[in-house]
């Protein structure tokens, strides 16, 4: 067996670069956070989930590696990863390792990267003491196009059921539509143009062939599309059975 893997398990050691090699192949991004909330180390996947250099990254806060523009070096209480409840999740995340030592699993934020892009992530915080030194070991799991598959998965079944319900609800309305159209062409066949019913009974018609035309919206619904209504949200006919538009080059 060659010297560089011993046959024995307890025998074999990781240098600096074989471990950094390890680190760097890990899915996860991972950092290493001092006290201040700055960056120390940041792996492989830390760099390219935030498309950022290491001379971007190291030494800078969080909130500055993350490209947050109303982070700032002088006020450590300004960050724009704020959730709707006026509290950030991975400031409190990297808080809750680094002062209280305590760890801090699995939480979700949404983040927007550059001026468009948002990203779905999943954190974990956990303090560690290296060099005598307190600091917070913060990894990152990209899950934005897992979450993006879940809602098209989502989507195709609210779009299934929508479907079975639409065409149960279509055979069942044109069958009493087309008796009450063959039945107002033959009552107008019947009566001179000048009768006082003519125009009632051509209302009908033209009302029971609008009918028609909407059942025929709901059989060619390709998109689960809604829209509000009232307190709450109805499947928006038009928008869920209008053609799809043409793909972006």
């Amino acid at each position: 067996m060659p010297e560089s893997c011993p046959e024995n398990p307890t025998d074999f050691a990781l240098d600096r670069q074989g471990l950094l090699q390890i680190i760097n192949a890990l899915p996860n991004a991972i950092a290493v956070l001092n006290h201040k909330a700055a960056i120390l180390f940041a792996n492989g996947p830390f760099l390219t989930l935030f498309n950022r250099n290491k001379s971007e990254i190291i030494g800078r806060k969080i909130g500055k590696a993350f490209g947050c523009h109303y982070y700032s070096d002088e006020c450590e209480e300004d960050c724009a990863l704020v959730s709707n409840s006026g509290v950030c999740a991975l400031k409190q995340g990297v808080m809750t390792a680094l002062k209280q030592k305590d760890a801090c699993r699995d939480v979700e934020i949404t983040i927007k990267i550059g001026e468009t892009e948002e990203k779905e992530l999943i954190f974990s915080t956990l303090p560690v003491t290296l060099n005598g030194d307190d600091v917070a070991l913060l990894t990152i799991e990209d899950v934005t196009k897992n979450r993006h598959h879940e809602m098209l998965r989502i989507e195709k079944e609210k779009l299934s059921a929508v479907m079975k319900t639409v065409g149960a609800v279509c055979h069942e309305i044109n069958q009493p539509l087309m008796i009450v159209m063959g039945l107002s062409e033959m009552l107008l066949e019947d009566l001179p143009k000048d009768h006082a019913m003519h125009e009632s009974i051509r209302k009908i018609m033209n009302q029971a062939d609008r009918m028609g035309q909407i059942t025929k919206k709901l059989m060619s619904i390709t998109r689960y599309r809604t829209k509000p209504y009232l307190k709450g949200e109805i499947l928006d006919i038009d928008s869920a059975s209008s053609p799809s538009p043409p793909a972006e080059p």
